[in-house]
């Protein structure tokens, strides 16, 4: 069985051991088209995205003076702290004229546009808070 290093991740795996790759990937996430998705494309590997949505800041509805609950991961991350919100509110602004040109929400553009993306094949969407 011939066995190929998938990306930066150091595994190792032959066509047959998986059928399907999951993936962090949104238009803030894109790190991955770099070496997974073409290696899954050639290799007729499912690409399955998940947080098309960005934890919640492609919906538009994460505003820069939204409090985190205690507790939330999400507090951890840069892009949550207000600089970060406020960097991205600015991009959806950029990017709501298309959306409107679709008649569609900011999420419904934000998940069109990953599974647009050549090799991925699926999103996994999660409707928390």
């Amino acid at each position: 069985m011939r066995y190929q290093v998938v990306g930066q991740s150091g595994i190792e795996a032959s066509v047959v051991a998986f059928g399907a790759w999951p993936e962090k990937y949104s238009m803030l996430d894109r790190s991955t088209s770099a070496e997974q998705l073409p290696y899954c494309r050639r290799n007729s590997i499912a690409m399955l995205a998940y947080s098309p949505l960005g934890q919640g800041l492609l919906t538009g509805k994460m505003t820069a003076d939204r409090e985190l609950s205690v507790g939330d991961l999400r507090a951890q991350s840069s892009r949550f702290n207000v600089a970060g919100r406020k960097r991205i509110l600015a991009f959806l602004d950029e990017i709501r004229p298309v959306a409107d040109t679709h008649s569609a929400t900011l999420a419904q553009l934000a998940i069109a546009w990953t599974v647009a993306q050549p090799g991925l094949t699926h999103a996994l969407v999660d409707a928390g808070d």
